[in-house]
């Protein structure tokens, strides 16, 4: 009894949907902390399935953190980002083109992904109705010869007399 008080009892969270064949144990680490640890039925460890995010929460995270790790409460690193991408623009940055490349597109990428892609004006949707997949049929013109007659006869070498020719033949 005087064990079980000294010993502070786990606080580990403990998987319970495992798949069959699959055992949790709770494991007492060298700082004397607990972590959970999942054996399948042959005894080696297996890794836990971890879920993925889903795409709505990925895009709250992302906007959560662009607002407090780069606007900082008063918008002043995202005004620096963006005067930066318009000297860019302007040809006025001074910096390396690959350097300036990268930066255009992961700001492309980082604002894409956060906010989305821009929705099209009414005259770019107006455009899509028109300038959309056209099929066109073109017919053969008539001036070619047929088939039958554009065959001709094996042409000999002028440099050979040939007297007979035998390929392969079949047995």
């Amino acid at each position: 009894m005087a064990d079980s008080e000294k010993d502070p009892k786990p606080t580990v969270e403990v998987t319970t949907n495992l798949p069959p064949g699959v055992t949790s144990l709770v494991v007492r680490n060298v700082d004397g902390t607990f972590r959970e640890s999942l054996k399948n039925a042959k005894g080696h460890f297996v890794k836990k399935v971890k879920p993925l995010p889903s795409a709505h929460e990925m895009v709250r995270k992302l906007r959560k953190r662009l607002e407090q790790n780069i606007t900082g409460g008063d918008q002043q690193k995202l005004m620096e980002i963006f005067d930066f991408q318009i000297s860019i623009a302007n040809g006025t940055c001074g910096c390396d083109p690959k350097a300036q490349m990268a930066a255009v597109k992961a700001f492309e990428a980082i604002w894409l992904r956060a906010y989305g892609k821009p929705s099209l004006s009414d005259d770019e949707k107006e455009a899509l109705k028109h300038d959309g997949v056209r099929i066109v049929i073109v017919e053969a013109p008539q001036c070619l010869p047929a088939a039958e007659e554009a065959k001709e006869e094996k042409k000999q070498p002028s440099f050979a007399d040939v007297l007979n020719v035998t390929t392969n033949p079949q047995t």
